[in-house]
């Protein structure tokens, strides 16, 4: 969670978490939806390159990526931001971005922030 920091050092208070479900970070605070409000909205962070990188280049990044992200002293640093880590490749990425972008519209709209 981004105001982690500013919730640890009693700046804030979290009331809700946009999340599916509850964080092993903060167990005891309820998700948007057990507040009554049907919204999950996910930050996340991804590597990107660019089109054209040659396959066995691509296979090569791919795999010190993965052997990185499984690695505890990536993974506890995240945790502990209350960062839920996850590595679903170039294709679930795909998958995950492209309903992203609907729920950020659909969301942004409901806000007023976006037209119809």
């Amino acid at each position: 969670m981004e105001a982690q920091s500013l919730a640890a050092a009693g700046r804030v208070r979290v009331l809700a978490v946009m999340a599916e479900a509850r964080m092993t970070t903060y167990p005891e605070v309820p998700t948007l939806r057990e507040c009554g409000l049907d919204w999950v909205y996910a930050n996340w962070f991804a590597l990107v390159g660019p089109r054209g990188i040659p396959a066995p280049v691509r296979a090569a990044l791919l795999a010190a990526a993965e052997r990185a992200h499984a690695r505890t002293d990536v993974q506890e640093p995240m945790r502990a931001r209350g960062i839920v880590p996850v590595w679903d490749g170039p294709e679930g990425f795909a998958r995950f971005a492209a309903g992203f972008g609907q729920t950020s519209a659909v969301l942004l709209r409901e806000l007023g922030l976006a037209k119809a």
